[in-house]
């Protein structure tokens, strides 16, 4: 459906036009150009507040918008409004999750991966901050995950992306996922853009530096006294597609047999079950979560050497099995599972292993595995609760300012807030 005005307005001599056309691929996007004529200078102004780039003439994808609802543009000069147009976005897909929203976000989009049991692809979804959702992809032609591996836990965002990890009998590797791209991306198309990246043995896990540069955790089988053990390196790939292993659990780490040794059929003596990489700028050092040793291990980037092992089971302040470490200035966050009775918890964990933050969910329930923990730069946490199917978005010791309540046998994995969804201008 295209919406269209042309209208001189009160405006003598500037003839203005303003069309917005959905896109046929997407209930959640729109094109919107227009042509203020002689104006010096105009903006279109959309009925959610949000504005374009100043220019007289243009173009620009509107990104994140509700289903099935009437959109109000209004063309704007210097001199006022010179022009409006009205549509209505797509219906939404069949088989969206139906969400339970209490409260809302001050501003921005949230970026969400789940993964459905059993057995079924994960997808890709955002939230508005009424926690409606604006974007939804499915990845089924990917496979469904391994068995201990979670496919999609990984997500990272970029301006205009999102870069989601992938593992399943197929395919292992990173998908870059484009608002305003296409919606059926397949291995063969995905590839073909540059949009792939195959990282054999990828699992549960990313971290992607702005300059390209992609860290992830590599599962590897090997044999050892005759008994098959499975553990992890860590594998940092160039922006240019080099590849060298920084560290390797097997020569760093002493191997001893666990409880859920044999946990996994996929993953014959599942050792260590790395499950969270993230970077230190500053000290430019890595460090990789062990869900099985309740560890964080800190590795340095350019010597490879461990210079620290942060025990769970030892640390001042008990932690783990934990998951999803992320550091954030002074310590790590992490989902931490080590005390049934309080249930799992985000909580941030000093280098000396003191506690400098915890955030407890109201429900107190305990997931016992997954989770994740997004530091955001105002002191306030995005919380996912793995098993437990909710979102969480609050500070330290305080109630929660939102909850996003999923179906029932929902994995919520990783948990990104996200300024703006809008693509640069297309034309001007």
């Amino acid at each position: 459906m295209l919406a269209a005005c042309t209208d001189a307005a009160d405006v003598p001599g500037a003839a203005v036009a303003l069309e917005v056309a959905p896109d046929s691929a997407s209930p959640y996007r729109a094109l919107a150009s227009w042509d203020a004529g002689a104006a010096p200078r105009a903006w279109v102004r959309f009925g959610d507040g949000r504005v374009t780039p100043v220019s007289t003439t243009g173009a620009v994808s509107l990104l994140g918008l509700p289903a099935d609802t009437e959109i109000v543009a209004e063309l704007v000069t210097d001199a006022g409004v010179v022009g409006d147009a009205t549509f209505r976005t797509g219906p939404a897909p069949d088989g969206l999750p139906s969400l339970v929203v209490e409260g809302e976000f001050d501003a921005g989009y949230l970026v969400v991966s789940t993964t459905p049991l059993p057995g079924t692809p994960p997808a890709l979804y955002v939230l508005d901050r009424h926690g409606a959702i604006v974007d939804a992809r499915s990845l089924e032609a990917w496979g469904t995950p391994l068995a201990g591996q979670p496919s999609g836990w990984g997500v990272q965002v970029e301006p205009g992306a999102a870069w989601i990890q992938l593992s399943s009998f197929a395919h292992s590797g990173a998908l870059r996922v484009a608002w305003d791209g296409p919606f059926d991306l397949t291995p063969e198309s995905a590839t073909a853009s540059g949009a792939w990246v195959e990282l054999p043995g990828a699992h549960h896990d990313l971290c992607r530096l702005p300059d390209g540069t992609l860290a992830y955790l590599r599962a590897e089988t090997r044999t050892i006294e005759d008994e098959a053990i499975t553990g992890d390196l860590l594998v940092v790939r160039s922006p240019d597609g080099s590849e060298r292993i920084v560290w390797d659990a097997f020569a760093t780490r002493p191997i001893e047999r666990h409880d859920a040794w044999a946990l996994f059929p996929d993953t014959p003596g599942d050792w260590t079950h790395g499950n969270g990489v993230t970077w230190d700028p500053d000290a430019r050092r890595w460090a990789v979560s062990l869900y099985w040793l309740r560890e964080i291990v800190v590795v340095d980037d350019a010597t490879g050497a461990v210079v620290q092992v942060l025990e769970g089971d030892s640390s001042t302040a008990p932690f783990g099995p934990q998951h999803a470490v992320r550091w954030s200035g002074d310590g790590w966050w992490m989902f931490d599972n080590a005390d049934r009775t309080r249930g799992s918890t985000a909580v941030q964990i000093s280098p000396a292993g003191e506690v400098l933050a915890r955030w407890n969910p109201p429900t107190m329930l305990w997931g016992g595995l997954l989770g994740d923990v997004a530091p955001l730069d105002d002191g306030r946490v995005l919380v996912g609760g793995g098993v437990l199917p909710t979102s969480w978005l609050g500070r330290p010791d305080e109630p929660p300012e939102i909850v996003v309540n999923w179906p029932p046998g929902t994995l919520v994995g990783q948990q990104h807030l996200v300024g703006s969804l809008y693509a640069e201008p297309l034309a001007e």
